[in-house]
């Protein structure tokens, strides 16, 4: 190696090493103005200082073992850790690293796709999640991250559609957005609502385009996400994966109709939201509701703010029926007299959590989901009330 490339690398090392030193002893003073200890202090430290990949496993350690499965006193890492899961999605939280990893997957595809000018059929997603997964919030964080590439949303729900007419209007924004330089991405949520609508969506997603009445709407490059929860979905998949006429899936003949047809035109990526109770021996998607949790109190009071660790283990343990929408009910709930001097007081949030029959005279019930019913929501409140720490977030 020459001599110049050698001092070259040399001095960039020194200068990363520099700036290391820096940023520690800068953290350690100002750490120290807050009344940590020295093992703290270098806790924060590390944390800081780790590289990307080991900072997001440290991350999900520490929401874990400060919520999910608590032991000892919250972490005074616990804040950057949920921040961390903003890290590869801005506004849209999670840990999950094989989550991580399609969305990751699914922005280079859609970006190589937009970039690339010999690509002239739609870009073509399958969105599988269920009610209240955030879907749509999931979409317009992705827009917001690619606004790069011009890209912009529109949303239609087909669940809501009466006639084939009702496509027209955000194919009529999506061709406005073109005419105004910008990318088009057109989210069709609940597209499994009705599968007598499936042959409506062969030409969009084939050729881009849609004949409606006498009119021609031809909308041309664009990326389309579907989204559905049925159940059906993933077994036509399965069955048409196997390549076989009239294949069985575990001994049940799928009766399919367009739905395979539809299937064969998804030329991107197939994106599942996991369920946010998901757990098996490599993954816990609790950790994910935490973070979604912190992210809607941040929402609704601000930051720099210390809520009770009760009352993020008691949504960590409990199942919700429409996943984060069901959470953000629960959350807007909550008296905002219980904010005092930036700290929520346990006694105060005015959640009808007192008994079954409290319970049951509000509007909850429609969002937990318990073997035992009110008994159970209400005894796990009561048990982790006993908990009095708080978590500065």
């Amino acid at each position: 190696m020459p001599a110049s490339k050698r001092n070259s690398i040399a001095g960039a090392s020194a200068t990363v090493a520099s700036l290391a030193t820096a940023v520690s002893e800068q953290m350690t003073a100002l750490l120290r103005q807050f009344d940590l200890t020295k093992g703290q202090v270098d806790a924060v430290r590390a944390f800081i200082l780790a590289a990307p990949k080991e900072r997001l496993r440290m991350s999900a350690q520490i929401v874990s073992s400060t919520i999910v499965n608590p032991s000892g006193e919250p972490d005074v890492r616990f804040a950057a850790a949920v921040d961390e899961s903003q890290s590869l999605l801005n506004g849209y939280s999670t840990l999950d690293e094989p989550h991580r990893a399609d969305i990751g997957r699914l922005i280079r595809h859609m970006t190589s796709y937009i970039r690339d000018p010999t690509r002239k059929r739609p870009f073509n997603a399958l969105m599988l999640a269920a009610p209240g997964a955030g879907k749509s919030h999931f979409i317009n964080q992705l827009a917001a991250a690619m606004k790069g590439d011009r890209v912009q949303a529109v949303t239609f729900n087909m669940a809501t559609m009466q006639s084939a007419s009702d496509m027209a209007h955000p194919i009529d924004l999506l061709r406005n957005v073109k005419v105004n330089d910008g990318f088009p991405l057109l989210f069709l949520d609940e597209f499994d609502s009705d599968p007598s609508r499936y042959a409506t969506l062969l030409p969009l997603l084939w050729d881009g385009e849609m004949h409606i009445g006498h009119r021609d709407l031809k909308l041309g490059k664009a990326v389309i996400v579907l989204a559905g929860s049925n159940p059906d979905l993933p077994k036509a998949m399965t069955q048409s994966a196997t390549m076989r006429a009239g294949a069985e899936v575990r001994g049940e003949t799928v009766v399919a109709g367009k739905l395979v047809d539809l299937l064969s035109r998804i030329n991107g990526e197939i994106i599942e939201i996991p369920s946010l109770d998901l757990r098996t021996e490599h993954r816990d998607r609790r950790i994910d509701k935490v973070c979604v949790t912190v992210s809607l109190l941040r929402a609704r009071f601000g930051r720099d703010l210390k809520v009770p660790r009760m009352l993020l283990r008691f949504i960590a343990h409990t199942t919700f029926r429409y996943s984060g929408r069901s959470i953000a009910h629960l959350i807007d709930m909550i008296d905002s007299r219980s904010l005092r001097n930036r700290q929520l007081q346990i006694d105060k949030l005015g959640l009808p959590m007192a008994s079954d029959d409290a319970l049951r005279e509000s509007s909850l019930p429609l969002h937990f989901l318990d073997q035992d019913g009110g008994f159970g929501i209400v005894n796990r409140w009561k048990e982790f009330s006993t908990d009095k720490a708080f978590c500065q977030i």
